[in-house]
Order: C-alpha cells, then structure tokens, then sequence
C-alpha cells in the first residue's frame, strides 16, 4: 500500500481508539468519579453525553480529511489521460454507505421525534415527559426525558458528521493519481480509506442512537402512579411499548458500534503492517 495511504489508515485507526476511550472516559467519570467524591450531577442536563461520540468521530475524521487535503494530495509524476468523474461515493462501500445514512437519519428522526413529545420546565428546558392519570385530578407525572435541550445539540452533531464523512469521501475520491501503474493499487487503498470512515462514522451514530434509544426507554417503563396508600393509577403513554422495546435494542446497537470501531481499529493495523511496495516518489 503506498505510504499516504497507510498513514491515513493510522490515522483512521486512531479515530476508531479514539471515540471508544473518550465514551469510556466520560461514562467513567460522570457515572462514577463524580459520585464518589460527592459531585454527583443533580438537576443538570448532561446534555453533552449523546452527541459525544458524534463529535469525537467528527473531529477524528476531519483531521483525516485536512491529511488527505494537504500531504496527501500529491502532483502526478506523469501525465495521465482523464478518468470517469469520481464522486464521494466511488470508492464508499455501496452497503456501508446505506447503513450510514439509515443509521443517521434514525438518530435524526428519533430525537426529532423525542423533542416533539417533551415539555418543558419553569427553567424552559426542554427535559420532560408529561404522563397523565386519565379520570383523576392527579397532576401529570413528568420524568426526564430526551427532549429537546438533549437533542438540539445531537442533532447540529448529526450535520457536522455527516458533513465531515461527506467531504472526506469526495476529496479522497478526487485526487489525483501518481502514475498510470499505481492506479490499481491506489484504488484499492482509496476503497479501504473510505470503508473505514463510513465505518467510524456509523458507529459513531450507532452509540448515540443507543444512548438516546435508553433515555426514551425509562419512560416507556413507567406504567402507574400511587398516591398516599390509595391504589395505584394507570399512566398512559401511547408509545409506552415502542420505548420500552427501544430500551432492548439500545445495547445490540452498542454491541453493533463498538464492533465496528474495534474492525476499523484491527483492519488499520493489520492494512499498515503487510504494505504493497509501491515507491511514490520513484519512477519504475
């Protein structure tokens, strides 16, 4: 493989490590730490949890992008006849690509979804679920949600990444090739460089989508109030048996993103450790 390419495999396997220890980390130290030395988030919208792993993967791939725009765009060292027009999805994995945009308009389409249901606090945080007691005076029951002033943010991460993703395949796509000889080398790298990023980015969204799959589930969850020692009321929630069903699929989407970073990961190392000789700066 020649040596651009497997620099930015590097890179890309470095992305993948990446966005897995800082989810590690910020799980660590929000869920634990803080409690352990009596700083425990009361009250706060840790709003900041769910789009996480989509901007930790978007600034990792924007920093591949700025390689591939600058050291790794190199002048042809001979003149080469003009090639089909190259787009961002040339060298994308057709199914990987479908996956990602699935993956990211459900994420999308689920927080819009979330914060169309939520209300809202004397703050104007948006950050509850109203679940009423029909045929009672009870006031309705508000449990946090994932409402808007979780999926504002989720949602503006939603864009950059796939902006990111987007602008990284294309310029990978487009530039230019060495030699007429390195062309069939050079495409086969170009491929496994895009595969990894639609990979990255998919994952990414896969662990927000969990997270927020989970938030929604505790409301599904609810399903009576009691009062004093009188018999508990019934709560109805349209949706309460599509959140509690989210809450089972949020860890195989987990499972599914934590996989494909660890694929990205080991497919990166082992790409850079077996490389095709192919001198760039030399001529045949």
């Amino acid at each position: 493989m020649p040596l651009t390419y497997s620099r930015e495999l590097k890179m890309l396997g470095a992305v993948a490590v990446a966005v897995v220890v800082i989810f590690a980390i910020e799980n660590i130290v929000r869920g634990y730490l803080l409690c352990l030395v009596g700083m425990c988030l009361v009250d706060v919208v840790d709003w900041w949890r769910y789009p996480l792993p989509l901007l930790a993967a978007a600034l990792g791939l924007g920093v591949v992008l700025v390689s591939i725009m600058t050291t790794g765009t190199r002048t042809p060292e001979e003149p080469m006849l003009p090639t089909s027009r190259r787009t961002w999805a040339t060298f994308g994995p057709r199914r990987g690509l479908v996956v990602a945009g699935v993956t990211l308009v459900g994420l999308a389409a689920t927080t819009v979804a979330a914060g169309l249901a939520s209300s809202s606090d004397e703050n104007g945080r948006f950050i509850y679920l109203e679940l009423v007691a029909p045929n009672t005076t009870l006031e309705p029951v508000r449990p946090w949600f994932y409402g808007w002033s979780y999926g504002v943010p989720v949602l503006v991460s939603v864009a950059l990444l796939g902006l990111v993703t987007l602008g990284l395949l294309s310029r990978n796509a487009a530039r230019p090739y060495l030699r007429a000889d390195t062309v069939a080398s050079e495409q086969g790298a170009r491929t496994t460089v895009a595969a990894a990023a639609v990979h990255v980015a998919t994952a990414a969204a896969l662990l927000a989508l969990a997270g927020a799959l989970r938030f929604i589930a505790r409301a599904g969850n609810l399903s009576s109030v009691a009062v004093g020692n009188s018999e508990p009321y019934e709560i109805v929630w349209r949706y309460a048996a599509l959140a509690s069903a989210a809450g089972w699929v949020a860890p195989l989407l987990e499972v599914a993103g934590f996989t494909l970073l660890l694929f990205v990961g080991v497919r990166s190392a082992r790409a850079v450790a077996r490389p095709e000789r192919v001198a760039e700066a030399a001529s045949p």
